[in-house]
This record gives structure tokens, C-alpha cells and sequence, in this order.
């Protein structure tokens, strides 16, 4: 059974251009890659919270 590749071609495309040359590299990208994602999820829902941009 063959596993179909589900990445959003965007997401693909921003993968592609990282070079890493260890783990802990690898590792410290995408960490700060969650650190934004969470910055960005709780500030969208602030700002839907209170009904306009901080």
C-alpha cells in the first residue's frame, strides 16, 4: 500500500530551500517554525477575541 504525499506544495517549496547540515539543526528550525505558528495562531485569536488588531 503506497503512503500518498500530502504536503501543501507551499509548505514543500519553503522545505526544499532549507540546507541542514545535523539534527540539531534541523531541530532548531522547526522549533522555531512551531514557536511562529503558535505566535500566529494565539494572535489571530486575540484579535478575533476582541473584535479588532491589538
Amino acid at each position: 500500500m503506497s503512503k500518498k504525499n500530502n504536503v501543501d506544495p507551499k509548505i514543500a517549496e519553503i522545505a526544499s530551500n532549507f540546507k541542514v547540515s545535523s539534527l540539531e539543526e534541523m531541530n532548531n528550525i522547526v522549533n522555531q517554525l512551531k514557536k511562529a505558528f503558535i505566535e500566529n495562531a494565539l494572535n489571530e485569536e486575540m484579535t478575533e477575541h476582541l473584535g479588532y488588531e491589538k
